[in-house]
């Protein structure tokens, strides 16, 4: 999931209390459903809990023999602090990220439940490309213009939104130069020499490729991202930024069709 810098006067936009609503309400706009899935939501940070949003399915969706569809099961986390600032944007983005998961695989209708959860024959890009296009919605400024708004119900200006975006938007290409640095550290350290794999020598090489990568030492020190201490969440961020090309790929294309929508309206009101 991409992280979206808060200009601070954007804050009162994303109350906490409205992740929730904003979700729903996006996701009903854009006719996405759960085909009768049992969902169960934990929003909260709290102590001992694990340090990373995440969406896992009990119960795959499957279609049985006999043609009887099986409703799937899923759980999915967030790691909001009501109490901090900038927790109503986290906690939304988790859910946009994470139930773009959760509405990926309960639709899908395969006679095996092996083609409705995260491992294989599913690719980390492929399931990532769903959710990581519903999660950067929260970040648009069209989706802002029409969801984001204070507990009065009052829209977010729009110099608001201009001023977020001029003041963030040139530091954005640092989140993922620091996706890409899991990604490469993941690669030089698979490719170390066994007798060179010491905790003194993993550690080197992290600063190393942070240096590489990112021109400097990250505030988030690669050793911390949870994905590499998890074997099946190893080489997951190389389908995250593969899905953040494939997201600029699809907002062309809308943008293409929209504008092609125009040029007919426009092309039969003249006519």
């Amino acid at each position: 999931m991409r992280l979206f810098y808060l200009y601070p006067d954007q804050d009162p936009y994303f109350p906490f209390s409205k992740s929730v609503e904003s979700y729903i309400r996006s996701y009903a706009a854009m006719g996405i459903s759960y085909c009768n899935a049992t969902m169960t939501l934990d929003l909260l940070d709290r102590k001992n809990k694990y340090s990373n949003g995440f969406c896992h399915w009990p119960v795959p969706a499957w279609v049985k023999p006999d043609g009887t569809f099986v409703p799937s099961q899923t759980n999915f986390t967030s790691l909001a602090d009501p109490s901090a600032v900038g927790s109503g944007l986290t906690a939304l983005q988790t859910l946009m990220h994470e139930a773009g998961h959760a509405a990926h695989f309960a639709n899908i209708k395969q006679p095996s439940p092996l083609f409705s959860q995260e491992r294989a024959p599913t690719s980390v890009a492929y399931a990532e490309n769903q959710s990581m296009f519903l999660d950067s919605l929260v970040g648009d400024a069209a989706w802002r213009a029409k969801y984001a708004r204070d507990l009065d119900g009052k829209p977010i200006p729009f110099e608001v939104i201009e001023e977020g975006i001029r003041s963030t938007h040139p530091f954005t290409v640092f989140q993922l130069r620091s996706m890409l640095s899991v990604s490469y550290f993941e690669k030089a350290l698979y490719e170390l020499p066994d007798d060179e794999v010491t905790p003194e020598k993993v550690q080197a090489l992290a600063d190393e490729i942070e240096l590489k990568i990112q021109g400097g030492l990250s505030p988030r020190p690669l050793l911390s991202v949870p994905h590499l201490v998890s074997d099946e969440a190893s080489c997951y961020y190389q389908g995250y930024t593969v899905s953040l090309f494939q997201n600029v790929d699809v907002y062309l294309e809308v943008h293409r069709l929209f504008l092609l929508t125009q040029l007919i309206f426009s092309y039969r009101v003249a006519l």
